[in-house]
C-alpha cells in the first residue's frame, strides 16, 4: 500500500477476515429465476496502519467492515436464451476514512446456452 506519508508498508494488503454469505433462489415459473443474496465480512489488517482523514497514523491496526446485497431475474422462452437483469449494492465501514465506501452495479445482458 503506497502512503503518501508512510511510504511503501511492507505487507500491508496481508489480512485475515471473516464472511457470511447466505441466498435464496426461487422459479415461480419455469421460465423466470429470481435470486437473492446478501453478505458480511469483517477485514482485519495485519501491518497496515489506519489513517486519519489528515494522514496521520491513528495507532491503529485497519479494519474494514463490508456488508452487500444483490438481486439476479432471468427470463427465458426456450431454455436457451435468456435476458438477464442483476443489481448490486455495497457498503464498506472502516476505521480509516479513506477505506469507507459504497458500491452499487447495474447489469443487463443475454445469455445462450447450447
Amino acid at each position: 500500500y503506497p502512503s503518501a506519508l508512510l511510504g511503501l508498508e511492507e505487507g500491508s494488503e496481508n489480512s485475515l477476515y471473516a464472511a457470511l454469505a447466505a441466498s435464496a433462489n426461487w422459479s415461480p415459473h419455469r421460465a423466470v429465476g429470481l435470486r437473492l443474496e446478501g453478505f458480511l465480512r469483517q477485514d482485519w489488517y495485519l501491518t497496515r496502519a489506519a489513517l486519519t482523514a489528515a494522514l496521520a497514523d491513528t495507532g491503529e491496526r485497519l479494519r474494514v467492515f463490508s456488508l452487500g446485497l444483490s438481486a439476479r431475474a432471468d427470463w427465458t422462452p426456450n431454455d436457451r436464451f435468456f435476458l438477464v437483469l442483476e443489481g448490486e449494492l455495497g457498503r464498506s465501514f472502516a476505521n480509516d476514512p479513506a477505506e469507507q465506501r459504497w458500491n452499487a452495479a447495474l447489469q443487463a445482458g443475454v445469455e445462450l446456452s447450447f
